[in-house]
């Protein structure tokens, strides 16, 4: 079983892929235990597709149309930032999110 709601990934890439992760006993070598990367995909309200509307185009030309930056960062924490670690679970909702190759597609 994985972390954060998810399930370890048993195909693909990432497969194999074992994350070190720090086991909240400590902050030595030894505190790390070693995990399976773990995703546990939320279909939301509609089977295969990310839910909510936080996500839908409406609300990206919402974000993109703010003024200045500040609003646009503003609006787009509030949405897409943290509706996609909700979606994706596991290590992603988590703040071992940067553990996911999936992670960095986030931020791009």
């Amino acid at each position: 079983m994985g972390r954060g709601g998810g399930r370890c990934v048993l195909d693909g890439s990432f497969s194999d892929l074992e994350l070190k992760i720090i086991d909240g006993t400590g902050t030595q070598a030894s505190a790390y235990s070693e995990h399976c990367l773990s995703r546990g995909f939320a279909d939301g309200d509609k089977n295969g597709h990310l839910a909510g509307a936080e996500l839908s185009p409406e609300t990206i030309r919402d974000i993109l149309d703010q003024p200045d930056f500040e609003s646009f960062l503003a609006k787009l924490q509030a949405g897409p930032m943290t509706a996609i670690p909700g979606w994706v679970n596991g290590h992603f909702s988590q703040l071992t999110g940067p553990n996911d190759p999936l992670f960095i597609l986030h931020l791009a």
